[in-house]
């Protein structure tokens, strides 16, 4: 607009022509051109024409540029609503910065992992009422594999609660609602405690979904597709809007429905996924809370693996009805724009180089039952407590301590790999003689205490060399190497001297005599 204005004007002029085309009324009032302005009153028709032209020509671009800046206002303006409302704490210098350049998530104390707390809340629409967070799923990043490992922690696990006065306990489900009745905000700070304490995991994010937001964000991805490991059929599976269903379906009608799975991939929309992964009443292995614990981590796999793939990421009309579909039924933790951006950095690079995700569910049978138990009434010996219908606990003493599940998790964290094959390991003397193999497995089982691991006696007497192989060494292939580098040794396939499969164990390990005990002595 300046280059358009003559050279002849005055800087006393132009000064006030710049004021008047500041002001819009005069604009408004008074639809002549800048030519007249500066004392040209009587253009040339043709001049007229031009000026008309350019005229046109500015005010479409200015429209199109408002209505561009119009439409990323309300991007803006939702996105700023919505984690306004979520948590999220967005600084507009960095929207318009782009923040630091290599933006990273908070780490834990070792600086190696990531972890986030999944929460799903059964609040039926009123997060005051019902606080019961019955689904907690930890979901720990590794930066130096790009591997995942997700732990399901089970809704009646014993805890203590973290506060004074010390010694009271409840079941892990009910802390986030302690937490908050006692400071208004303060559930996750309970729950993230009560975690640490319990798994030595040390949590940097959290997120609370409930019923109507999981079923939404599903949907609103189009669907996702889930590999149904077993068939079930529920027969109680409960109605919207009614409780403990359990005890009432076969009374009264009306109150349950009847749900089925085929065995193997199949597409959900969002209720189809929540009855998937909500369903514990069903016939079998399938019904219990430890098995809908592995089923929701297959959906949380599904959704992941589903936003990646389709680019939901890089697509601001996909992220906005996200935004749209979540902001009443979802809590998050506090991020800043830069946390956001590193987030999904490791979700393009989990895109162009997917790691691998593990999926462990912390119920009694894990680690061969030496850390959890579960029953009833298991601390009603305890003065002031009354007994529980169902708890998980630890099986070292009355009161629940978890000191070896922490170890456990943080062996998990290290070997995830190792620990998912959790494979049955026989070991033989095929010749160091007993007492060395008794002393070696003792060695080794002090070393992985959380293995099968189980000294067999003497096999041979005359063999020579270590040995650790697999029947299925494709679906051990972790186990074999590690055990391999235990022992040093590369022999890894079965011996001709072994013509069974002995006692049929998934990993078998034959201690014959070193080298050099083959050897004849020097003759003197």
């Amino acid at each position: 607009m300046a280059m358009e204005i003559s050279m002849k004007a005055s800087d006393k002029d132009r000064r006030i022509i710049y004021k008047r085309l500041a002001d819009k009324s005069f604009l408004r009032d008074n639809p002549t051109s800048i030519s007249e302005l500066e004392g040209n009153k009587t253009p040339s028709k043709d001049n007229k024409k031009k000026f008309d032209l350019k005229k046109f020509s500015k005010l479409a671009a200015k429209v199109i540029l408002l209505l561009v800046l119009i439409a990323c206002g309300y991007y803006a303006y939702r996105v700023f609503s919505f984690t306004n409302n979520i948590g999220l704490k967005i600084k507009p210098q960095d929207i318009i910065t782009g923040g630091k350049k290599d933006p990273e998530l908070k780490k834990d104390s070792t600086g190696k992992y990531t972890n986030v707390l999944l929460v799903g809340i059964d609040s039926r629409g009123d997060k005051s009422k019902l606080q019961n967070t019955d689904t907690m799923i930890i979901a720990s990043y590794n930066y130096d594999t790009g591997n995942t490992v997700m732990y399901s922690i089970p809704r009646d696990l014993y805890v203590e609660i973290p506060a004074e006065p010390k010694g009271y306990f409840q079941k892990i489900n009910a802390m986030y609602a302690t937490g908050e009745k006692r400071s208004k905000g303060g559930g996750f700070a309970f729950l993230e405690k009560a975690i640490k304490n319990t798994t030595g995991l040390e949590i940097q994010y959290h997120a609370m979904i409930d019923l109507q937001g999981f079923k939404k964000i599903i949907d609103t991805l189009g669907g996702v597709t889930v590999n149904v490991e077993n068939s079930f059929t529920d027969t109680c599976y409960p109605l919207d809007g009614t409780e403990k269903t359990k005890y009432f379906c076969a009374l009264l009608p009306g109150m349950a429905q009847t749900i089925s799975f085929k065995e193997g991939p199949q597409t959900m929309n969002g209720t189809v996924a929540l009855q998937y992964a909500r369903s514990r009443h069903a016939a079998g292995t399938e019904g219990s809370d430890f098995a809908r614990g592995r089923r929701q981590q297959r959906v949380l796999i599904a959704v992941k693996d589903k936003v990646l793939s389709s680019g939901t990421l890089l697509n601001p009309q996909k992220v906005l009805e996200i935004l749209d579909a979540l902001e009443k039924n979802l809590t998050l933790s506090t991020f800043t724009t830069e946390e956001i951006q590193a987030a999904i950095n490791i979700g393009l690079k989990q895109k162009e180089n997917p790691g691998k995700v593990f999926s462990f569910v912390l119920e009694p049978s894990i680690a061969g039952g030496r850390l959890l138990m579960g029953g009833s009434g298991l601390r009603s010996n305890l003065p002031g407590f009354s007994p529980q219908l169902y708890t998980v606990q630890s099986v070292d003493g009355v009161v629940p301590t978890y000191t070896e599940l922490i170890k456990f998790v943080n062996s998990v964290q290290k070997e995830p790999q190792l620990f998912k094959e959790d494979p049955v390991i026989r070991v033989y003397d095929a010749g160091i003689t007993y007492a060395q193999a008794q002393k070696v497995t003792t060695e080794l089982k002090s070393k992985y205490p959380y293995l099968n691991i189980l000294f067999m006696g003497t096999l041979y007497s005359d063999k020579t060399g270590t040995v650790v192989y697999s029947k299925e060494a494709d679906k051990f292939q972790t186990s074999i190497n590690t055990f391999a580098g235990y022992f040093k040794t590369t022999s890894t396939t079965k011996p001709d001297y072994i013509t069974s499969d002995l006692n049929g164990e998934d990993l078998t390990i034959l201690l014959g005599k070193t080298a050099t005990e083959t050897q004849p002595s020097n003759p003197q």
